[in-house]
């Protein structure tokens, strides 16, 4: 018999279900409502809430913010309620909310807010828009909220209202907000004297002018090389042609030796005569680079007046 009590238990605590953290908060959120610690109550059903959203947790919630006496947080949480259960159509939740909603509008106490341009400001942390001369109108509950407004460039403005009793309206003009001083604008930067840039020296032009002129030259040389043969080779293969189509003589035919030599000259001709002609433009740059220095001379003479003009590079 014992041992068919012991196997029972053991079975019965296998098959107990095991609660989800939010299941679990709000059982212990029932329990603090049953001893009366409302405080602890709501804050319990608050995370559990936030855990695992439920109109049975948000219902709770509700009930026991009324019972701390935050009438405005109760009334917009059964307002909540009423609108979820009119989504998942729950008759009687839907109506226990609307009835406790009633209840309560009468009790609300009202923060009225106003600005004289639109703007932004937060009460209690929350964001709140407001229109140019148009007053906000926020249930509160009975306690101390503070307002503020803060902008880039200017001083924050914040002021706290004090809600004393229930059903009483409180307002609040948010004023315009006044204008950070500018710090002054930083001193401007020493003058520094900058020294005045050597001229040129005539060593340097006179150096670059000369590999210019060295470059044009054996430019010139080597293309005229590259040309020379190119000249050649050209006489080469007309000779060639002349050949194969029979109309040369056999004292000029082209024997094997001067064809094997026309194969590698005629490339290396035209290669020649190309860095020629790049050693040449290249000397040309180098020459106009240089700009040229006039210097003009005059001179008076006994009958004679004039200038003479001195070209350099």
């Amino acid at each position: 018999m014992t041992h068919l009590l012991t196997t029972l238990a053991a079975f019965s605590l296998h098959q107990a279900p095991t609660l989800s953290p939010a299941q679990r908060l709000f059982e212990e959120g029932r329990a603090a409502m049953k001893a009366n610690d409302t405080t602890l109550a709501c804050a319990l059903f608050q995370q559990s809430l936030t855990l695992e959203p439920t109109l049975g947790t948000l219902l709770n919630l509700a009930t026991c913010l009324e019972q701390q006496g935050l009438i405005a947080s109760a009334w917009v949480r059964f307002n909540e309620a009423t609108n979820w259960a009119q989504r998942t159509h729950e008759g009687k939740r839907e109506a226990f909310a609307v009835a406790r909603a009633e209840a309560l509008k009468p009790r609300l106490s009202w923060l009225s807010i106003e600005a004289t341009s639109a703007t932004r400001v937060e009460v209690d942390g929350v964001p709140l828009s407001l229109s140019a001369g148009v007053p906000a109108s926020l249930p509160v509950d009975v306690g101390v909220h503070v307002v503020t407004l803060e902008r880039p460039g200017f001083a924050p403005w914040r002021t706290e209202v004090e809600v004393r009793e229930e059903r009483t309206t409180n307002a609040v003009r948010v004023p315009e907000l006044t204008p950070l001083d500018e710090p002054p604008p930083p001193p401007p930067p020493p003058l520094v004297e900058r020294p005045t840039p050597p001229l040129p020296r005539r060593e340097a032009g006179a150096g670059t002018n000369l590999a210019g002129v060295s470059l044009l030259s054996v430019g010139a040389l080597v293309a005229l090389a590259g040309g020379i043969g190119l000249g050649w080779s050209f006489a080469m293969y007309d000779q060639l042609q002349d050949q194969r189509l029979g109309a040369s003589t056999p004292l000029v035919r082209l024997s094997r030796q001067e064809f094997g030599t026309l194969q590698w000259v005629y490339p290396a001709s035209w290669a020649t005569a190309g860095v020629g002609a790049a050693m040449a433009l290249a000397g040309i740059i180098l020459v106009a680079a240089q700009r040229p220095t006039v210097v003009v001379v005059p001179f008076v003479e006994p009958g004679l007046a004039g200038a003479s003009a001195r070209l350099s590079f």
